[in-house]
């Protein structure tokens, strides 16, 4: 079958393109890994891809992530380590002061929200100052 060779490229839950040529990682790599490892390690040492290789000989399986390669992984840690390499990334929290001084800076322009933010005491409201 013309998809035995090459690389299945899958995003989301879409498959986009079968029977693809990867490129070869140009790091000294154990001897013994074959063609497909090569190709795994290459692709994800040139892009943010996590590449599942399964072997033709055994059906062992092995994942490849920033230029790693994790061999003879069992299904249930496939699982574990695909949930988290394939989640979306998390907006980065603001740093404190622009949390707070965003605000501040709303209370200033809008005034006070309600009565709790008021910026006046309420003992001198009636003092007529």
């Amino acid at each position: 079958s013309p998809l035995h060779d090459g690389a299945v490229v899958v995003e989301g839950d879409r498959i986009l393109a079968a029977g693809c040529r990867l490129p070869i990682s140009k790091h000294h790599l154990d001897p013994a890994l074959g063609l497909r490892h090569r190709a795994a390690i290459g692709v994800t040492e040139e892009s943010d891809a996590v590449a599942l290789v399964v072997s033709e000989e055994t059906g062992a399986l092995a994942l490849a992530h920033n230029g790693q390669l994790e061999r003879d992984v069992d299904p249930a840690r496939l699982e574990r380590m695909l949930a988290v390499l394939l989640q979306p990334p998390r907006a980065e929290p603001l740093p404190f002061w622009r949390r707070t001084g965003a605000r501040w800076l709303a209370r200033r322009r809008l005034g006070p929200m309600s009565p709790e933010h008021d910026e006046e005491p309420a003992a001198s409201a009636g003092r007529g100052v």
